[in-house]
């Protein structure tokens, strides 16, 4: 690919030559009909994303870091944008088609004369932004980071040589965008993700003068985006990347939320399940899971009165005794049979689950004993190892090996016929390999590809009545597929920055996807059935938590050890029928404190706000700001009972680490009835 690029700092001075053309020349633009945003093309082939208040100027497309330097550029304007084409020699072209749908703005790019894909390619390059203070990452899945974070205004002067700390560039993937300060929001990012990593990028370019770096003399905030294509070979006429959209609104919330729905409507999403609520057998008892403990938890359940509505019972790692072996289950644990202990789960009345971990091959395993070349290697030939264990090495599957990927169908073919309903699969990224750093069996696509290919199969296999659950996985190749993602990290049985805090963190920031691409999964709630080092306050802030937002609820404490405290706490926040998504009012506004609301009835409210820091925090908060009304009837609330506070305009707050206050707030001075629960149901056994 290096023979149609050149660095940046040249190219625009050779498009100038060749085309004789430079910024000032005529623009077009096109009005999206919702909010005024349009494109604006110059003669010299670049372009910009503009609106009243925020714009990405002068972007131009880069292949593998560098701008195109193109022999000739054409551009072409009709009433929706234009078409760009920009000649690179070797009779290779590239096309980018700037114009608009009902919902966005859209850009459209191809190339035509390749025969190689290039490793990295962005349709829009160096886009200097104007107009915004804030931005906002996602991660590329599980545990992020993602967040609306300040664009760094004019860096302070270095004290210290070479703390260039003020430099920075940040990735996101799915969706990114910029705000203001008055809120309005430029979102963007691809609808489509089955076949390359499509990936934004903002980063700054600086520049000091003075002994010492003293003084800053430049600093220009730029985005980029585009496509992992990862050197694949290109096999027909024209090589078509998927559309980059566009949509601003004056809402962060709000329009983040709305490129969510344009995504799911594009990827016919239907999300037709309850919300999640059950038994996970990890966290209480890891590995060490067996028959026992499963027969304890299942006549637990069955004699608790009233009964607690769970929907299903889902056995985790520890039922195989090495990664690979998924279908050859450790008879010693489960002497009277597996399929027979999962049998006892559906005859109870749930659904069965089961975790695995597909690119997971343990080197001590049936498998890698028989099937060496089943796994992924690295470009020595060595093989991939993702874990050292003090048992062995665990290695990662070569899906692209068709006999290995129809061993993977065959162990989902098998577990869907025991009557599993519901699936768990684990460790995901190890299926997410960058091609160019990899050998497999069968070359030529790109890490998107064979992941998805995978992820497709088991879906085929589980079917879609299946519930499924996917954890540290890249999100964007999901989408469409599962049924819920994990959001964040493990959840330890002590409160720690990267466990606890990550789930704060990321549940606040991707709650915009919740119950549009699928549903959130925080991860566990704790109940004390086993020695843990949480408070009970924090024990509270988690639960209330899981509760509210409304994405998967799930325990791995047995009911009947729990005390009768927790036991009313899990079922305080038992998930509604119907699926429901609370709202975060300060979203894109980080303040001390969280604040989630969730509508109970067009005039009552649940209002959770939590302290997620180290340290005791105050802030106040304006009713108008959280429910929309200038005053209500606020009552402090958990489960079974309530204390009324007044009619307050405003809530005034101090709250210790990891603290949260609960409140039930009502257009009328009427209190929740003692029988409640956070999620505006009647729940038998609250009152008591």
């Amino acid at each position: 690919m290096k023979n149609y690029s050149f660095p940046v700092f040249i190219s625009f001075l050779a498009l100038t030559v060749l085309t004789g053309c430079i910024y000032n020349s005529s623009q077009t633009s096109v009005n999206s009909g919702v909010h005024k945003i349009c494109w604006t093309i110059s003669n010299n082939g670049s372009f910009s994303v503009t609106s009243d208040k925020l714009c990405i100027k002068n972007c131009y497309p880069a292949i593998d870091g560098q701008s195109v330097s193109p022999e000739k550029v054409t551009v072409i304007r009709n009433t929706h944008g234009g078409i760009i084409c920009y000649k690179l020699g070797n009779h290779i072209s590239l096309t980018i088609d700037l114009t608009l749908d009902s919902n966005s703005l859209v850009l459209k790019s191809k190339f035509s004369g390749l025969s190689k894909a290039p490793e990295y390619f962005c349709p829009l390059a160096q886009g200097l932004v104007t107009g915004a203070d804030r931005f906002y990452k996602q991660g590329l899945g599980f545990a992020g980071p993602s967040g609306v974070f300040p664009i760094p205004a004019s860096p302070r002067r270095i004290d210290k040589p070479g703390l260039f700390d003020e430099v920075f560039s940040y990735d996101s993937y799915i969706e990114s965008g910029i705000m203001d300060s008055c809120n309005n929001t430029l979102v963007f990012g691809a609808y489509d993700h089955k076949d390359y990593l499509q990936r934004t990028t903002i980063y700054n370019r600086q520049n000091r003068i003075g002994l010492v770096d003293r003084w800053e003399a430049m600093n220009k905030i730029f985005y980029e985006a585009g496509f992992s294509t990862e050197n694949i070979p290109v096999i027909t006429r024209e090589f078509v990347l998927p559309d980059l959209h566009f949509i601003i609104g004056n809402n962060p919330y709000n329009t983040f939320r709305k490129f969510a729905g344009n995504i799911a409507c594009c990827n016919k999403i239907n999300l037709n399940k309850k919300p999640a609520y059950h038994w996970c057998s990890w966290y209480e008892s890891e590995r060490d899971f067996n028959e026992k403990i499963l027969d304890d938890f299942l006549s637990g359940w069955k004699n608790i009165k009233p009964a607690i509505p769970i929907q299903t019972a889902q056995i985790d790692d520890g039922f195989c005794e090495y990664y690979g072996d998924w279908l050859k289950f450790d008879s010693v644990k489960f002497p009277s049979g597996f399929e027979n202990d999962i049998k006892k789960i559906t005859d109870a009345g749930l659904k069965a689950g089961i975790w695995t971990g597909p690119f997971m091959i343990h080197e001590k395993s049936d498998l890698y004993k028989k099937h060496p070349d089943w796994v992924l290697k690295n470009l020595d030939n060595s093989p991939v190892v993702e874990w050292n264990r003090t048992d062995g090495k665990v290695m990662a599957l070569d899906a692209s090996n068709p006999e290995a990927f129809e061993y993977l169908r065959h162990v989902f073919r098998t577990f869907k016929k025991m009557g599993i309903t519901y699936f768990k699969t684990d460790f995901l990224d190890w299926g997410l390999k960058y091609s160019p750093k990899f050998k497999r069996c069968i070359p030529g696509k790109t890490s998107v590809q064979y992941y998805y290919n995978v992820l497709k199969m088991i879906r085929e296999e589980i079917g879609t009545e299946s519930f499924w659950l996917v954890c540290i996985a890249p999100f964007p190749p999901i989408i469409g597929l599962a049924d819920a993602a994990r959001n964040s990290n493990d959840i330890s049985g002590t409160w720690s920055s990267g466990s606890q805090g990550n789930m704060l963190q990321e549940s606040f920031s991707t709650q915009y996807l919740n119950n549009i691409l699928w549903q959130n999964d925080p991860d566990v709630c704790y109940f004390r059935s086993f020695p843990i080092q949480m408070t009970d306050s924090e024990i509270k802030t988690l639960a209330y938590l899981d509760g509210i937002t409304g994405g998967i609820v799930n325990t791995s404490d047995r009911f009947h050890r729990m005390p009768e405290n927790y036991l009313k706490l899990w079922r305080f926040i038992q998930p509604a029928p119907e699926r429901y998504t609370a709202k975060i009012p300060n979203w894109n506004k980080p303040g001390k404190l969280k604040v989630i609301l969730r509508d109970l009835s067009a005039t009552s409210w649940a209002v959770l706000i939590l302290n997620p820091d180290e340290t005791t925090r105050k802030e106040n908060f304006i009713l108008q700001n959280i429910i929309g009304k200038e005053k209500a009837f606020v009552f402090s609330w958990e489960p079974g009972k309530n204390k009324f506070i007044g009619e307050l305009s405003e809530l005034n707050l101090k709250l210790d680490q990891h603290a949260s206050a609960l409140y039930y707030i009502s257009a009328e001075k009427i209190p929740p009835k003692k029988n409640l629960g956070l999620n505006g149901i009647i729940i038998d056994g609250l009152q008591k």
